[in-house]
C-alpha cells in the first residue's frame, strides 16, 4: 500500500489572542509534527498567533 498524504484543514474565525485560537495553533503544529499536511483557514485576518504557524511551515489562508 502506498503512503498517502494526510491532509487536514483547521477552520477558525481568526488568530487573535484568545485561548481557543492558541489551542488551534497548538493542535495544528502538533499535527504537522506527526506528518500531516496542515492548513489553517481563517475568516478574519487577525494575525496574533500567525508567527507560530509561519515558524512551523503551516499555510494560513484568509477567505474573507
Amino acid at each position: 500500500m502506498k503512503n498517502k498524504i494526510k491532509k487536514i484543514a483547521c477552520f477558525t474565525d481568526c488568530l487573535g489572542s484568545g485561548g481557543a485560537q492558541r489551542q488551534l495553533v497548538g493542535l495544528a503544529t502538533m499535527l504537522k509534527d506527526k506528518g500531516y499536511d496542515v492548513d489553517v483557514v481563517l475568516y478574519y485576518d487577525v494575525p496574533f498567533y500567525k508567527y507560530i504557524l509561519d515558524n512551523a511551515g503551516i499555510k494560513c489562508v484568509v477567505i474573507a
